[in-house]
């Protein structure tokens, strides 16, 4: 099944939108991107990436920095959009496929812990539409 084309323009505005170096909010385009999807039909999920170091008695939460990034884009905390095994994180300026994405855009393995799964986003997404109405 073909992306609609709404999608794919989001998903290039967005690109944009980082390319300028402006305020993006990752959690947002996530969101987004997870209700455009949801809406043909699929079903995505929202993941969420983390740099944690053990420090003694504290978790250090390093800071995760775009490869090749001239107005070097960093995240402490970093939310993607995955349906059925790729990646849509307008930061890797193409869908990439979940095995691979991690080291393309941030230069290293990392997990990518599930923040919404699949069969919460609906409740999810309506519950955030709520509280944005109120």
């Amino acid at each position: 099944m073909a992306l609609s084309t709404t999608f794919k323009s989001y998903f290039r505005e967005q690109v944009a939108v980082i390319n300028a170096g402006v305020f993006w909010n990752c959690l947002a385009a996530a969101e987004t991107l997870a209700e455009l999807l949801l809406n043909e039909g699929r079903s995505p999920w929202i993941g969420r990436l983390r740099k944690t170091e053990a420090r003694g008695d504290t978790i250090f939460h390093g800071p995760l920095i775009k490869v090749g990034s001239p107005q070097l884009l960093a995240w402490i905390t970093h939310y993607v959009c995955v349906d059925r095994g790729i990646v849509y994180d307008p930061v890797g300026s193409r869908p990439l496929h979940l095995r691979r994405y991690c080291r393309s855009v941030f230069g290293e393995d990392l997990p990518i812990e599930t923040f919404v799964a699949e069969e919460e986003m609906g409740k999810y997404l309506a519950s955030k539409s709520r509280s944005t109405s109120l």
